[in-house]
């Protein structure tokens, strides 16, 4: 049953209004244990840029692009020769 697998809806997002266990309790993409390495800042678009509208970058200030899957996972079309 889909309900088993996804849990109550009360646990489901633990972290919707916050909860992170940091100093902040928000979810850090910064971190001062991270600096001395060589991966540097996260690089942001600016709210300037054409790719961002401005009503949602007040709302969602961080965009996540997520790369093409190249093992398709779940498409009808894994298995085509072409592919």
């Amino acid at each position: 049953m889909l309900i088993d697998f996804v849990g109550p809806s009360d646990v489901r997002t633990p972290r919707a209004e916050g909860n992170f266990p940091t100093s902040s309790a928000k979810c850090e993409f910064k971190s001062s244990l991270a600096s001395p390495s060589t991966h540097g800042q996260i690089m942001c678009c600016p709210s300037s840029h054409p790719i961002r509208r401005a009503e949602l970058a007040k709302r969602y200030s961080f965009t996540i692009v997520s790369p093409k899957p190249h093992v398709f996972l779940n498409s009808q079309y894994g298995n085509a020769a072409d592919k």
